[in-house]
């Protein structure tokens, strides 16, 4: 397994939570999505299907995704990315990074229940 070649175990599991790691008896989880609430929207609400870069810290960078659903809205990275912590905000810029679409709050995973 190449996880124990690493020193690090990691685990496949179903649909949006990709991976778990185990590092130092933390837990990691890698997601393939994020469900984000209080949504607000700089003028138009994107489509679903739109492309989108989400950017979720501060110095952070924007990270390609896909809008799964708006209602609530769902956002779909192209690779799985570090659970973003509930209560984290979370910023929509289109696709060339030029400007807001908007933004919302990261809500809690809750991974049993994908």
């Amino acid at each position: 397994m190449l996880g124990m070649l690493l020193s690090v175990a990691t685990y496949a599991c179903p649909t949006s939570l990709n991976v778990i790691e185990q590092s130092c008896n933390n837990y990691v989880f890698h997601l393939a999505e994020t469900p984000v609430g209080n949504v607000m929207w700089a003028n138009v609400a994107p489509g679903v299907g739109e492309r989108v870069l989400v950017q979720c810290s501060a110095h952070g960078a924007a990270i390609a995704a896909t809008i799964e659903n708006l209602a609530p809205l769902v956002l779909r990275f192209d690779e799985a990315q570090r659970r973003i912590a509930p209560g984290q905000s979370v910023v929509c810029y289109d696709i060339t990074n030029s400007h807001v679409l908007g933004g919302g709050i990261a809500e809690a995973v809750n991974p049993t229940s994908n």
